[in-house]
Parts: C-alpha cells; sequence; structure tokens
C-alpha cells in the first residue's frame, strides 16, 4: 500500500501550496514536518498517512492541512491515484480483490502483523519501520 501511495504521490504536484505563505515559513513549516524522515519521499507517504489517519474530508484534516499549508486536493488526488494502482494491481492477479478492496475501505491503519513480529513489545514501531526501510530500499535501488 505504501508503494503505491508513493507512486500516487510522486505523480501528483507537491502537497505543499505555496501561494498563501513566504518560502521561509513554508521551508521551517516543511522541516518540523518531515522531522526524522530522510528524505522527501518518505514525507510525502507519511503526510498522506497522516492526512488519512485524520479522516481525510473530516474538520481536523482540513484543519491539519491549513495550518501546515498542505493542499487538500492534491491528497485527494493522491488518494483516487492509490486507488487506481490497487485496483491495476488487483486486475493483474498481484494482489487479491478482497486485498485490495479491504486497503479502499479507508482503514485508519493495516492490521495485519507478521508472525516473527507478534512477541516484540513494540511490535507496531518495529512494523512500521520495516516498512520505511524497505520503501527506503526501494527508492534507493
Amino acid at each position: 500500500q505504501e508503494v503505491c501511495t508513493l507512486a500516487a504521490a510522486l505523480s501528483s504536484k507537491s502537497p505543499f501550496s505555496a501561494s498563501t505563505q513566504k518560502q521561509d515559513d513554508m521551508d521551517k513549516k516543511r522541516m518540523k514536518l518531515a522531522g526524522r524522515l530522510e528524505s522527501d519521499q518518505l514525507m510525502l507517504v507519511s503526510l498522506f498517512e497522516r492526512w488519512e489517519h485524520l479522516g481525510k474530508r473530516s474538520a481536523s484534516a482540513r484543519s491539519w492541512c491549513r495550518t501546515n499549508g498542505l493542499d487538500i486536493q492534491t491528497f485527494e488526488n493522491v488518494s483516487e491515484m492509490r486507488a487506481h494502482l490497487l485496483g491495476v494491481l488487483a486486475e493483474q492477479g498481484f494482489i487479491s480483490r478482497e486485498e485490495a478492496f479491504k486497503k479502499l475501505e479507508g482503514r485508519k491503519t493495516w492490521s495485519w502483523m507478521p508472525p516473527c513480529l507478534a512477541s516484540v513489545s513494540t511490535a507496531a514501531e518495529e512494523f512500521e519501520r520495516r516498512k520505511r526501510q524497505l520503501l527506503r530500499s526501494l527508492l534507493c535501488g
């Protein structure tokens, strides 16, 4: 799902809307949002996931976007593109239609955890770390 999110985000314009704010302010907000992430691509995925977690079209998501100078329409475009990409993966047999549908239901989190991580006390954090590591390795080739 993260790979489809990244592909969709890279196919869209930047979510940062510079029209209403000065460049220095935007750079500061961008650095704050990036946190400890090591690339713009990982930040795009993280921002999209945060927008989804807040409820996409909810008041809190709109407020978060406004506060951080982010364009809601860009996130909606990424969401539509990701849905399309997941549909293509299902059509081509890379994932089941049921799996694609589950991912498109708008769940706030992906609930499956690999068995090898089930006993780790911070399994969710470890799982997220491994997903980011995989995404980073895909980006670096």
